[in-house]
């Protein structure tokens, strides 16, 4: 089962977000629109549903976007409105930002939102949790394993979080440790930096991956910021141009699905529960 994720955001939007100021995003190149419009037409070849994480800033700036992702099939989740880090916000932050963004999708799209990730993978906290399942998140795709919770290591597979009443699905971004770092060799800047030959092994007789890409992993001329500095720029734009051919013979040898087809297919009553 592998499950094809995208991230809509752009090419500045890195880590938390605060290298470039908001105020000055509008100015900065726009290439979210051409490199999302690459990656439709790819779905649309191959006949591929996927998952749209948004960010609410992305959706508040490019609204025909977000409808034309959503009239081609895919799912719509949430991805934050700024970028920014949930551990580095207050929960009425936090929140805020979930309530206003869910709320600009839900009014774009006119569906529900039901997905939600969390900027870098970083969700970390209880409450987090609760404000997801409290404003009508279903499904959440924040978190990299292999990872510990409760002195017990989280499932390498989708499992539940559940408190009481509180129930939600993780889709886990899965890793390895490469030089002790956690390597995460199913999408984005890992899988441009990687040659093919290694990612076929990799996702070779996987029972679950989960696929994940920005608009600018496909892009061969990402813009520079003096902001982001020689190592970003460097990580930004590096591989960019062997992302979609890659993937291209991947989509020979294996399937891809988005969240939504996944749990059409998952007997939920079987996943593993986590206390949170």
């Amino acid at each position: 089962m592998n499950i094809l994720t995208f991230d809509i955001e752009e090419w500045f939007h890195i880590n938390d977000s605060t290298w470039i100021p908001v105020k000055k995003w509008p100015y900065l190149e726009n290439r979210v629109i051409a490199n999302t419009n690459i990656i439709l037409s790819f779905l649309n070849r191959h006949n591929i549903k996927a998952t749209f994480f948004v960010l609410g800033w992305i959706a508040e700036q490019y609204p025909e976007l977000i409808k034309q992702i959503a009239k081609a099939g895919h799912d719509i989740g949430y991805h934050s409105y700024y970028h920014r880090i949930p551990e580095y916000q207050s929960k009425k932050e936090f929140e805020t930002d979930l309530i206003s963004g869910i709320g600009l999708l839900e009014k774009i799209t006119d569906k529900k939102i039901l997905y939600y990730r969390a900027p870098n993978f970083s969700l970390t906290n209880k409450w987090m949790l609760d404000c997801l399942i409290a404003n009508g998140i279903l499904v959440s795709s924040s978190i990299k394993n292999p990872i510990r919770h409760n002195n017990m290591d989280l499932p390498d597979k989708p499992f539940i979080f559940s408190r009481g009443e509180h129930k939600i699905i993780e889709f886990p971004l899965l890793t390895m440790y490469l030089i002790l770092m956690k390597f995460a060799y199913s999408g984005s800047g890992y899988f441009r930096i990687m040659p093919y030959y290694l990612l076929k092994r990799l996702y070779k007789n996987r029972p679950y991956l989960l696929v994940y890409f920005h608009p600018n992993d496909f892009d061969p001329n990402v813009p520079t910021a003096q902001e982001l500095g020689f190592v970003r720029n460097t990580l930004n734009t590096i591989g960019t141009a062997t992302t979609m051919p890659k993937l291209e013979k991947l989509c020979s040898l294996y399937s891809f699905s988005s969240i939504s087809q996944a749990l059409n297919r998952i007997d939920l009553d079987n996943l593993q529960i986590i206390d949170y």
